[in-house]
């Protein structure tokens, strides 16, 4: 059969007719397309949308598929809606399938399931490789990893800033030894793995979390203790959690009592509540918001960033937030950062932000009992209220901010101000003022 002129670099024997769309895949008809070779789909060689039932990529065959300069290519119906690496009857003893998604915005869709290395064949292998990588995209509805009859190999790689391989479903990998059937997925720094019901696994497969970040609806889509190996990087928990001391993935991925340590986070979508004691001590911690049971939890910055992101968060349910003062930063370790931007309402004790801490805020009203400030502080488009006084040793920062209490700021502290910044209490001291901003102070003025 005679190909048409687009798709000349596409060796098939199926009728093959593409779709132009937006952002989602439409059925156009009932198109398989089986790729063998190498197939680049880029903005030079193909105009449009790449779109068909199904596709097959390396089918008895070596094959490449990529992806790039932001193009999609689909695959619309099911139950295999795509396989990449098939072997039925092959003159080669191994067939080798590439996907690779590259670049921002580049795209690979698939509404049904992928299937990663399918051998039927006794005397061959499969090897299935997937890149996601650069930015780029890759949704399925549902994946499986070695699931052929015979020897077969998955290996899926997600690496770069934006780099996002989702799974809608259920994610299924397969590692037994007769016969053998390997599955790998390494998670490098930047890419995101998001698995939207659970982690499915068959023997001992490799989850390998190398600086990126593998985002979960909870603890119990996790698969069983001993499956990921958590080099660096982060677990996300798309609900709120509490984080108790015991047999768990706090202890399984942190110790106990568990240590935030330096290329070691942890992401959760909502409130933690803290039933434990937890050191940040070069890590991170992004949450909503925390909350301190004060009889069984707390938390020390030692080191690392704690983001607040929800709004009306609130640190303070009538116990301790870790010790008092809460601590950001001890001055003889690694560089802390409390940032709270976003975060709306926050509610803290006594602050002392020692001089390799940092704390930045950017919610509505940051509310303390006292801030005591060696090292450097930021605070923009909100109010400052310190109730028993700010005083200033380090470096403060303040745009389009109101103060409500008094202010000590002595010669040898820096001010740096933006927009209009309001004093309402007394202010006193000799700190060095930059910026090109307006100060209005409304109480006593003392600059000795």
């Amino acid at each position: 059969m005679r190909l048409p002129a687009l798709m000349h670099r596409l060796p098939v024997t199926a009728l093959v007719c593409t779709v132009a769309l937006a952002a989602y895949i439409t059925p156009a008809s009932a198109q398989v397309v089986t790729i063998n070779g190498d197939y680049l789909v880029d903005d030079v060689t193909h105009a449009t949308s790449q779109v068909f039932s199904q596709i097959v990529v390396g089918h008895n065959a070596n094959a490449t598929l990529t992806i790039h300069d932001g193009r999609l290519v689909g695959a619309t119906t099911g139950p295999d809606a795509m396989t990449l690496g098939r072997a039925l009857t092959s003159a080669l003893s191994s067939v080798t399938a590439v996907v690779n998604v590259i670049g921002n915005q580049s795209r690979l869709q698939v509404n049904a399931n992928l299937d990663i290395a399918r051998n039927f064949n006794a005397s061959r292998t499969v090897t299935g490789i997937l890149n996601v990588g650069a930015g780029g995209h890759a949704r399925v509805q549902e994946v499986a990893f070695s699931f052929g009859n015979f020897p077969c190999e998955s290996i899926v790689t997600v690496s770069g800033p934006g780099s996002l391989f989702e799974t809608v479903t259920t994610l299924s990998m397969r590692q037994v030894t007769s016969p053998s059937r390997v599955s790998t997925l390494r998670i490098e720094p930047g890419g995101t793995v998001s698995v939207g019901t659970t982690i499915a696994v068959t023997g001992s497969p490799d989850i390998i979390l190398d600086g990126g970040t593998l985002s979960l609806t909870d603890p119990s889509a996790l698969p069983v203790s001993g499956i990921i190996q958590f080099n660096s990087g982060a677990l996300r928990f798309r609900s709120s959690q509490t984080l108790a001391a015991g047999p768990g993935f706090l202890t399984d991925f942190y110790g106990s009592p568990p240590v935030f340590g330096t290329d070691r986070g942890l992401v959760i979508d909502g409130t933690t509540t803290l039933a434990t004691s937890l050191l940040l001590d070069g890590g991170s911690l992004s949450t909503a918001r925390i909350a301190v049971n004060p009889s069984t939890g707390s938390l020390v910055l030692n080191g690392g960033t704690l983001t607040l992101t929800g709004e009306g968060a609130v640190i303070d349910d009538g116990g301790d937030f870790g010790p008092d003062p809460l601590m950001v930063g001890d001055g003889v370790g690694a560089p802390m950062l409390l940032e709270l931007d976003g975060a709306g309402d926050v509610l803290l004790g006594a602050v002392m932000v020692a001089a390799d801490g940092t704390l930045d805020f950017g919610g509505e009203s940051l509310i303390v009992d006292s801030l005591n400030n060696g090292g450097s502080v930021s605070i923009a488009d909100a109010t400052l209220d310190v109730r028993a006084g700010l005083v200033n040793t380090g470096s403060l920062s303040l745009a389009d901010v109101v103060v409500e209490g008094g202010v000590t700021s002595p010669a040898g502290a820096k001010i740096d101000v933006a927009g209009t910044v309001v004093f309402n209490g007394d202010y006193t001291g000799a700190a060095a003022f930059y910026g090109s901003g307006t100060l209005v102070f409304n109480g006593t003025l003392s600059v000795d």
